[in-house]
């Protein structure tokens, strides 16, 4: 690709859902918003625009800013529209062909998103936009050729200004996010006071970790959650069997991803009969180990559970570390044990775990918050185009 294309900052908007604060000016891993997606849009080294609308912004060295030039009946300014229609003018005018756009309420975005768009882009299309898993199209992080103009100021002269029809007068393609291989947390628009919170407090304490006594339903709040996120499933399961011939339950592990699944000597990490009786160390140091370095930085990572039986299983406890070390978002469960191991107290005390004491009454409580901390994970916070 040559150099005939830009990037665009879309810092316009009045953010009235959330009592009219300036979103690029909020603060996320010690920067602003703006100042985040402003270093990776730099990355790419093609020139950048900034697009403010109602609130003045600071203009970093070396960008261009473009003031909103389309208004609606009232005087108000009228959202992305508005703001990719200015910006293709001035590009326009530039000698450039077309702009990557990116919302300033976005503070997960990376310079990724831009990256992989480039190979899709051809001759034939006028815009591309990324689709996400749950069916959305993002337009505000879509590319936009100049050939787009006469179709926008059409729709802008006769007061509409609904990105997606506007869309439907150009050459559009949409590409599937996940098949490029694109983190979709990165598409996470900040539109509310209790969005902003989350997004926060996952940063801040990455990992769910749900502690609870045997039957307090740690499991089945597990299983509730991955059947309702859209994020591919790592890690690891354990199931008990109990066998008729010795009357011990005899513990296995397999996939996080299945319900269930084989049992054999080669997934056995023990057996158990009102104490420990055996510890199988290779299959936890050999499959469990396997199953958590094969996350992928795509989906979540589940451990269920977290017990005192691989205690001696260094490799596997290095491993279990190491995952809530990382980045990709655990959903563990652990015993609530007087056994309090030092794998298991190292765990509990992780800085970026957030335990949550689970028991029968407070279960539905938990699920809901639970459930608020996977979205944002999936980066579902809001995916449409901000109204």
């Amino acid at each position: 690709m040559d150099r005939r294309y830009g990037c665009a900052l879309l810092a316009g908007g009045a953010g009235s859902r959330m009592g009219y604060v300036n979103k690029a000016n909020l603060i996320y891993r010690e920067s602003t918003f703006a100042d985040g997606i402003q270093k990776e849009l730099e990355k790419t080294g093609m020139p950048c625009y900034l697009s403010a609308a109602n609130y003045e912004q600071a203009v970093p060295a070396r960008w261009k800013a473009v003031k909103d030039c389309v208004t609606a009946g009232d005087g108000r300014y009228t959202g992305p529209a508005g703001g990719i229609y200015s910006c293709l003018l001035k590009a326009g005018k530039d000698g450039l062909d077309g702009l990557f756009f990116v919302p300033c309420d976005a503070p997960l975005f990376t310079a990724d998103v831009i990256e992989k768009m480039i190979p899709y882009i051809k001759e034939d299309y006028d815009a591309l936009c990324w689709r996400t898993r749950d069916g959305r199209i993002q337009t505000t992080f879509g590319w936009y050729s100049v050939n787009c103009l006469d179709a926008f100021e059409e729709d802008i002269k006769a007061g509409k200004y609904k990105l997606l029809k506007m869309l439907e007068k150009v050459r559009l393609r949409v590409c599937d996010a996940s098949a490029a291989g694109i983190d979709e947390r990165q598409f996470v628009n900040i539109n509310s006071e209790e969005d902003y919170r989350r997004v926060c407090q996952s940063q801040e304490k990455k990992h769910i970790l749900i502690c609870g006594k045997k039957q307090s339903g740690k499991t089945t709040l597990i299983n509730r959650i991955i059947s309702e996120s859209c994020l591919p499933v790592y890690g690891y399961r354990t199931q008990m069997e109990r066998s008729r011939e010795d009357g011990c339950s005899h513990v296995y592990m397999y996939p996080a991803g299945r319900m269930d699944g084989p049992r054999s000597r080669e997934n056995e990490v023990g057996i158990t009969g009102g104490n420990v009786k055996r510890v199988n160390s290779d299959v936890f140091n050999g499959l469990g180990c396997a199953l958590l370095e094969a996350a992928r930085d795509d989906g979540m990572i589940v451990m269920d559970e977290i017990g005192y039986m691989e205690d001696r299983a260094e490799r596997f406890c290095r491993a279990v570390a190491a995952a809530f070390d990382g980045d990709i978002p655990v959903l563990a469960s652990i015993k609530d044990t007087d056994h309090r191991s030092a794998h298991i107290q190292r765990i509990l005390e992780h800085p970026k775990a957030q335990v949550f004491r689970l028991n029968p009454e407070n279960r539905e409580e938990i699920y809901e918050e639970i459930r608020s901390i996977v979205k944002t994970w999936e980066g579902i916070i809001d995916l449409s185009s901000p109204k």
